[in-house]
């Protein structure tokens, strides 16, 4: 009975993990697919007749069968690791895609900024209006704070 069982929930594993295998990889109609099922058809039947083969004491065959059964394991673990660095290589994208434009755009934000340095602080014209306003401020109020335009009104 336990045998029984042993094989039963060793099936469902490979079944499962044969599943999520060829979901991942394109799905059942995919020629990948075929390869995958087979791969843990032969690890389920190499599993079961390694263990009769050894039982019946022919252990070359035993081996042989579980030299089998490695080489599907590694095959999946394989897969396994190619499936998930496409997934992690995928989903880095955007951010290296990121990384490029703030790249860009900090070099965009220091040419401008060494260009804007590059220009003068003021100008003679600048100069001379600034001197004229403060000028024109001066004269426009008298001497006890009242603005020309009132004291005109005011008849002064």
């Amino acid at each position: 009975m336990a045998r029984a069982i042993a094989i039963a929930v060793g099936i469902l594993i490979l079944a499962a993990v044969a599943h999520v295998t060829i979901q991942s990889t394109g799905g059942y109609g995919s020629a990948h697919s075929w390869v995958t099922i087979g791969v843990a058809a032969g690890v389920a039947a190499g599993s079961v007749f390694s263990g009769m083969a050894w039982t019946d004491e022919r252990h070359t065959l035993a081996i042989l069968l579980v030299l089998a059964i490695v080489a599907g394991e590694a095959y999946g673990f394989i897969a396994t690791a190619e499936r998930l660095i496409v997934a992690r290589e995928a989903a880095q994208a955007p951010l290296r895609q990121l990384a490029v434009d703030r790249a860009r755009a900090k070099g965009a934000l220091d040419a401008a900024t060494a260009t804007l340095k590059g220009f003068p602080t003021s100008t003679l014209r600048l100069d001379r209006a600034l001197t004229d306003k403060a000028a024109t401020l001066i004269v426009t109020t008298l001497w006890n704070g009242e603005p020309i335009h009132r004291l005109a009104r005011m008849g002064a």
